[in-house]
């Protein structure tokens, strides 16, 4: 049943992605102008994509929850596309659910692990585009606003009194019992490389996809473009997958940077067809894993 239901929630979140997809325009071909530039970005795309299956594997094992690389690449590749159901709780129950089902762990405590990870995910993506902003000259002086939201953040997430106070506070406006994770810094920082090191990654391959298919001179700070867009894609929970939100972030950075408006309006849209091919790899890659571990498990 359980197996079922895990592959239910796959064929439920293409859907919704092809929807999305359809109602937003995204199927747009451009010109190449250096097809090493582009084959360099899906490269670093790729990697990118297995370093957070790392990552997250580095995660979970300091949580007493064991599970092999392979294994990881399986869990996320097939839910890889969970995101784009409405919501995102499927961003972090799917998986949970995977290992439930793979390894026997028990969803409750792995959920509370997967939410920890994607906030540790959000605070490295966040810290990185506010580093961006401060090389940015147009957006100087929101740098400093967004870096006073970020320190703010930062005491919420970590101290303890700070978390109790927000979860008190949040239950009365629910009205219903609530329990936010308690991340430790000390955890935070000694997982930071892996998951800023995704950002940095996806970071350079957006670069290099935007040199490959634009004329201009490209500066290297639009390295942090991605972060920015994709941390605000992801707190977006109406929007998802943040479709839409991503692209129109990216078109606000790009032409921020003197990029001519057309272009970068074309450049989001492509990125969105970029990155899910980056996901489709992830996914291909994923459905590999599962058979090959499987297959080992039963020789």
């Amino acid at each position: 049943m359980k197996h079922k239901w895990h592959l239910h929630t796959i064929y439920i979140s293409l859907l919704f992605l092809l929807l999305a997809l359809y109602k937003n325009h995204f199927l747009v071909i451009p010109e190449v102008h250096s097809t090493l530039k582009v084959i360099i970005s899906f490269v670093l795309l790729f990697i990118g994509f297995v370093l957070s299956a790392i990552s997250q594997q580095r995660f979970l094992t300091k949580g007493s929850f064991h599970i092999s690389i392979l294994q990881s690449i399986a869990m996320v590749g097939l839910n890889i596309f969970t995101k784009y159901i409405p919501g995102k709780v499927m961003t972090v129950m799917g998986k949970a659910l995977h290992l439930s089902e793979t390894k026997g762990y028990p969803v409750l405590p792995l959920s509370v692990l997967f939410l920890k990870i994607q906030i540790i995910t959000l605070w490295c993506g966040m810290m990185l585009a506010i580093f961006g902003l401060f090389f940015h000259h147009a957006m100087i002086r929101f740098s400093w606003i967004g870096l006073s939201l970020f320190c703010i953040l930062s005491i919420v997430i970590f101290s303890q009194s700070m978390n109790d106070l927000c979860t008190r506070m949040l239950a009365k406006v629910l009205r219903k019992p609530l329990a936010l994770p308690n991340i430790s810094i000390g955890d935070t920082i000694r997982s930071i490389h892996w998951f800023a090191g995704t950002w940095l990654l996806w970071g350079f391959a957006f670069y290099f996809l935007v040199g490959g298919l634009s004329e201009n001179y490209i500066s290297l700070p639009i390295i942090f473009c991605f972060p920015f867009a994709g941390t605000i894609g992801i707190i977006a929970l109406f929007s998802p997958g943040g479709i839409g939100i991503r692209e129109s972030i990216i078109v606000g950075y790009l032409t921020s940077l003197n990029v001519d408006l057309p272009i970068a309006i074309t450049l989001s849209a492509v990125s969105r067809i970029w990155f899910l091919i980056g996901e489709c790899f992830i996914f291909m890659l994923g459905y590999w894993c599962r058979k090959y571990y499987e297959k080992s498990k039963h020789a």
